[in-house]
């Protein structure tokens, strides 16, 4: 009927996110005087931070209480110093499951950690380490304001098991702390650790992002459709998640034979044009099974060349592999590509057809004017 809808996505902190923000990092460096790291009186280091009933898990998660004590990073078993963020400039590390079964919420953090600076960009204060605390900010749509980012500020204290490891979410490097900053801030803004079950990768990529998760069905598109929009993502610094959905049937037994697992969300890290044809390099969680076929850690196609062409490495456990994009489009799904919206953005979109005196055609004709037609004023 030609009615334009309108649509909002996104939107960059308000005015008001950004003092609140500020006032919260002000009180927290307040409290710091003397060098004393900053201690969260509203999320404590207890039970009732860890739990629903503030005392044990459910007895549904069939699990008895992984939490030996909390540490600070630089008390962390193997740790070398203080925590770090990301590993370095140029590498992101992947992301270790821990004792809950919120897999949804980490999954998007695998997905988001496929581009660092993309995963930076949840931090809105990063800057106080010293000081023992971080301000993690969340997309919460709330239909009754504009101001749908949440900001949490956390301290860096985190719960541990008797090996003095995180017991939750965490990184290969148990120093390295961007997941498990998320996760716990995720924890303060539901009001538990255990409150953080429940959910789908696609709100998971909304809450950290505040961008809506794009979904497409490989095997209802064309391949080189379906690469271009994988392209165009990357281009446009979109975070990238694949999975093959088995629906309510078993897997097939072809699709476990090939290392992959069904319903698992992987994280399309990047691609292109490589030497050997359209590549694509996934990461999985660490310590998940990885591909077995054509370009995988094991095949003998890889050179010498090769593998410094393409920052190849070898390890079975880092749940990261190559695969080539035909193989790709035959095992995958479903592809979900997501963007960080800072800045609002406004989708307007209507249903029009040519038909009658309103297909008129190119605009080698005169009656092209007779095409549904919108005047779009662009004011800078």
């Amino acid at each position: 009927d030609g009615t334009v809808k309108v649509e909002m996505e996104g939107g960059g902190m308000s005015a008001q996110q950004q003092r609140q923000a500020a006032s919260l990092i002000a009180a927290a460096a307040a409290n710091c005087a003397g060098g004393r790291k900053y201690e969260d009186p509203s999320f404590p280091p207890t039970a009732a931070s860890l739990w629903l009933d503030g005392q044990a898990p459910s007895q549904s998660l069939g699990l008895s209480n992984p939490v030996a004590s909390w540490r600070r990073p630089e008390e962390m078993t193997g740790s070398s110093g203080p925590g770090l963020l990301f590993k370095n400039d140029w590498e992101i590390e992947g992301v270790i499951p821990g004792a809950l079964p919120n897999q949804w919420l980490l999954a998007a953090c695998n997905i988001v950690g496929g581009d660092q600076e993309v995963a930076a960009r949840c931090f809105v204060d990063a800057t106080h380490a010293s000081m023992g605390f971080y301000v993690v900010r969340f997309f919460v749509d709330d239909p009754n304001s504009d101001d749908d980012w949440r900001v949490v500020l956390v301290d860096d204290r985190l719960p541990c098991g008797t090996d003095g490891i995180p017991c939750f979410a965490r990184c290969p490097t148990p120093s390295v702390l961007w997941v498990a900053l998320i996760e716990k801030a995720f924890a303060k803004l539901r009001g538990c650790y255990e409150a953080t079950i429940g959910g789908t990768v696609e709100e998971g990529l909304v809450l950290l992002t505040g961008g809506h998760a794009k979904s497409i069905e490989t095997h209802a598109s064309q391949a080189d459709a379906v690469w271009q929009e994988l392209m165009n993502a990357w281009t446009c610094s979109s975070v990238i998640g694949c999975e093959h959905r088995s629906g309510s049937g078993a897997p097939a037994a072809e699709l476990l034979a090939t290392g992959l697992l069904p319903d698992q969300p992987y994280c399309a890290i990047t691609g292109g044009e490589m030497a050997p044809g359209r590549m694509i390099r996934l990461r999985a969680f660490y310590g998940s099974p990885e591909w077995t076929g054509k370009w995988s850690d094991n095949d003998p196609s890889w050179t010498s060349q090769l593998r410094n062409l393409m920052q190849f490495k070898k390890d079975g456990n880092d749940g990261t592999f190559w695969i080539g994009f035909e193989d790709f489009v035959k095992w995958f799904t479903d592809i979900y590509t997501c963007r960080m919206a800072d800045d609002k953005w406004t989708k307007m979109t209507a249903r029009s057809s040519w038909v009658d005196a309103s297909a008129g055609g190119c605009p080698n004709f005169v009656s092209w004017r007779h095409n549904p037609q919108w005047l779009l004023t662009v004011p800078r």
